[in-house]
């Protein structure tokens, strides 16, 4: 399965990335110094730097990085994302765009923390509001502990789990910035970034105060609000 995107700047500039979600880490070539895996290494980071020598994140983002080193975030693009079964488009900064991407690209590398939620990527909506993705992790982690349940094995319905996770993410996307202040000249992949870490780190003090509001918001429409 893969997800195109297309990314249009003023005049005639454009970055097109083709997203293949079930790929394997790129073979090393071209590589950029920022990629090795003992550089400003995520202190979360569990691959052992005598086994990998890159990291699985810096190898599959290296591409686009290198497309927005010297773009201002807030220069307004044209963005367009083709999935198998429906067409994105949105006129917004190369910010917003940029961390759309990134943040596909990022959960489906084979980084052993981002990974985790690999099956959130497989149904991407680009362009995502925070409350939209957090409704999409919340649903993915039910879905699993329904699963082990019917499976006979632990089930954590109390999302203790998915705190930890997300503080994870957090840790990860907070750390990966200081790869990028050296990768770019310009401020579109730092804040792509630093909103990705902002996502994690709110949903990881606001996992109450949203049930809550969906809670409110079930109650609003009522139990036949589905018929």
């Amino acid at each position: 399965m893969k997800i195109s995107y297309k990314i249009k700047f003023s005049g005639h500039k454009a970055v097109h990335c083709d997203i293949d979600l079930n790929r394997t880490t790129p073979s090393p070539g071209g590589i950029q110094f920022w990629t090795n895996l003992r550089f400003a290494r995520c202190t979360r980071c569990p691959l052992d730097p005598a086994k990998e020598v890159y990291c699985p994140v810096a190898l599959d983002i290296q591409d686009i990085v290198g497309d927005f080193s010297d773009i201002s975030s807030i220069e307004e693009v044209e963005c367009t994302v083709k999935t198998k079964e429906r067409q994105y488009y949105k006129k917004c900064s190369s910010q917003v765009a940029l961390k759309s991407v990134m943040g596909l690209i990022m959960l489906t590398s084979s980084c052993p923390v981002l990974s985790k939620f690999r099956d959130v990527a497989h149904h991407h909506l680009p362009f995502s509001t925070s409350e939209e993705l957090f409704v999409q992790f919340i649903s993915f982690y039910l879905l699993r502990q329904y699963r082990n349940l019917k499976e006979g094995k632990q089930a954590d319905f109390e999302l203790t789990g998915l705190r930890a996770i997300w503080e994870d993410f957090a840790g990860v996307t907070r750390d990966f910035t200081t790869r990028l202040k050296l990768a770019s000249k310009s401020d579109a992949n730092l804040n792509a970034m630093v909103g990705l870490s902002t996502v994690s780190e709110l949903a990881r003090f606001s996992l109450e105060e949203l049930l809550s509001k969906l809670e409110k918001v079930e109650h609003a429409e009522g139990p036949d609000a589905a018929d």
